[in-house]
Parts: C-alpha cells; structure tokens; sequence
C-alpha cells in the first residue's frame, strides 16, 4: 500500500521486518507480482492499476491489525505488534480522524487460453 513517502517507510519496516517473518511462504507470490507462479499459457499484457480508498488514521492501524501476519506474530509473541509503530506512525500522520488516500496497486496475470483467439 502507498500513501505517502514517509508513512510508506514506517509501513514498509513493519511489513517487513516486525511481522515479515510471520507471512505464510505463498504471500512471496504476492511480493513477486505473480511473475514466478507456473504459468503454461500464451500471457496477455495488462495495465497497470489500483484500488484506493480513502482512510483515517485509525483505518490503517486497523487494516495493519487484519493481516494474518499481524496475528501469527501476536499468537507467538502475546503482544501487538501494532502498538511498536504506533507512536512513530500517529507522530507523521497527525490527527488520527485526518484522511488520506490509500493506493494498493494490483497485479494480474492474465493469459488467452487459445492464442490465436480475440
């Protein structure tokens, strides 16, 4: 997800390294943007694109606290993990009430079955 430079880099850290080596083994798929999954078929260019949303503060930590690293990393250490970027993240967003647009860019893997087909 994008946001902005400096959250960016808060989210990333935490992504990463707080929970990253909670992240089951497939969500490398994801990070790969698909390109290493077998794919026996004729692949079709696709544009680039996005989902935004438009957020508070108080949204982002909640989203932060729905991925299944977040929860592996709370069950093996009894703890939050949210909480360890909080002060940091609620210090470069300002009011927690205040909205923002958040981009998630999405990839696809696409592919016509029958090459030669429209």
């Amino acid at each position: 997800m994008n946001i902005g430079p400096e959250i960016d880099e808060i989210i990333y850290k935490y992504y990463k390294i707080t929970v990253g080596p909670y992240w089951p083994p497939e969500r490398k798929l994801v990070e790969d943007r698909y390109e290493t999954l077998f794919f026996p078929f004729i692949a079709v260019d696709t544009p680039a694109f996005s989902m935004e949303k438009i957020w508070s503060g108080l949204d982002v930590l909640g989203y932060l606290g729905t991925w299944s690293a977040t929860a592996q990393y709370r069950k093996k250490n009894n703890a939050d993990p949210v909480a360890l970027i909080r002060r940091d993240f609620e210090k470069i967003w300002g009011p927690m009430d205040e909205y923002r647009t958040v981009r998630w860019p999405l990839h696809v893997k696409a592919a016509r079955v029958h090459g030669d087909r429209e």
